[in-house]
């Protein structure tokens, strides 16, 4: 039987949110400078392929953001649905 994993996230900084953000920043000029430094539109293209694939893993993997209340709703609704992995 397989375990359903929920990532909620209540709370996240601005410092925490600009590393995010410059994080992709970097990865997308690292993988598209090497492109441009060597003048080759192939290697660009391929960054930037490159670059879209792996914003796009990062999007999959992102939690939800849920206010306080949002959070304990949603935890009260999965506890209800919720099934026993095993019986006593």
């Amino acid at each position: 039987m397989t375990k359903e994993t929920h990532i909620l996230i209540l709370k996240e900084s601005l410092i925490q949110s600009l590393f995010s953000d410059l994080g992709s920043f970097f990865t997308f000029a690292a993988m598209v400078g090497l492109g441009v430094y060597l003048t080759s539109p192939a290697m660009q293209w391929v960054g930037a392929i490159a670059f879209l694939m792996v914003m796009i893993g990062r999007a999959s993997k992102a939690g939800k953001r849920f206010t306080i209340q949002e959070a304990r709703t949603y935890l009260d609704e999965l506890e209800k649905s919720k099934t026993p992995d095993f019986e006593p």
